[in-house]
């Protein structure tokens, strides 16, 4: 239950960002959010989570689709986990589908919007990822006992 709903929460989340994004911003638009720290700057990536690989949108595509069945193959054995590995895969599982969507409705391209100005510009599914791997690598790391 907690991999569903982590997953649909986040994707929830992450889809109503970027519809608020569309509908009160033009593409290009920049603006302070966080005094000069944060900015939203509405823009579409080609590419993958902060921009890598510009306009390999189908090879992003197809990984994202493995992502998702292979979790789904194997979701008896995620649900048997820990609840911060369940937790770190719905972040992951989230994350996914929600660029995975944008890049069906806007042919290849997803969504992006926080903006800190050293950095690509990136979305709520690309931080999902994110925390979610950093999560799952840290409890590997430190919580993953040796047999």
């Amino acid at each position: 239950m907690l991999f569903f709903l982590t997953a649909f929460l986040t994707i929830l989340v992450d889809q109503f960002v970027k519809f608020a994004v569309q509908t009160h911003m033009f593409l290009g638009q920049s603006s302070p959010f966080l005094g000069h720290v944060v900015y939203l700057t509405y823009v579409r990536n080609t590419g993958g989570a902060f921009s890598l690989l510009q306009g390999k949108s189908l090879l992003f595509i197809i990984v994202a689709c493995l992502v998702l069945v292979a979790m789904f193959i194997f979701i008896k054995t995620i649900l048997r986990l820990d609840k911060i590995l369940i937790f770190s895969l719905g972040l992951i599982a989230g994350g996914t589908a929600g660029n995975l969507i944008d890049r069906f409705r806007f042919g290849g391209a997803v969504v992006d919007f926080i903006d800190f100005r050293f950095f690509p510009v990136f979305n709520a599914a690309d931080s999902a990822i994110t925390i979610g791997m950093v999560i799952l690598a840290l409890n590997v790391i430190f919580f993953t006992k040796e047999k």
